[in-house]
């Protein structure tokens, strides 16, 4: 007996199925998007990122999922992990011009990514390392 809200199999062997391809990626500099592939039955797409094409293309880290919807109203859904590369930055300052001692300096670089952070200062006869902790980024978007 069907009832109202419950998905339908008329004439369906089953529910849908869903996959993505690949099952996971990593985005780094070399190539700094990913292509996503939702492979399934047929029916009605759509990712959390609320595009309802079969593939996707991504270029920031988190989890994406797709869900199908069959004509019988019967859903599945898939995702997959998209990871971001570890990023090196070396800042250059070829202009600068700092005191050997007892002067200091102020540097802004923006950084889009939650984490910890190393800085290095190497042009000193004792080079010093700093942790900067990163607790909430700005948004690129």
């Amino acid at each position: 007996m069907y009832r109202y809200g419950q998905c339908r199999n008329i004439g369906q062997s089953g529910s849908p199925t869903i996959s993505i391809s690949p099952s996971s990626a990593t985005l780094t500099n070399a190539t700094p998007t990913a292509s996503l592939s939702a492979i399934g039955s047929a029916g009605a797409l759509r990712w959390s990122t609320g595009e309802t094409a079969s593939v996707i293309s991504v270029s920031a880290s988190g989890t994406y999922s797709v869900t199908i919807t069959s004509p019988g109203g019967c859903t599945a859904s898939a995702s997959v992990p998209i990871a971001g590369a570890d990023l090196t930055l070396t800042l250059t300052l070829p202009q600068a011009n700092f005191a050997s001692s007892g002067s200091s300096a102020n540097f802004l670089v923006d950084v889009f990514e939650v984490g910890d952070f190393l800085l290095r200062r190497a042009m000193s006869p004792s080079p010093s390392r700093h942790l900067l902790a990163i607790v909430s980024p700005l948004s690129i978007r």
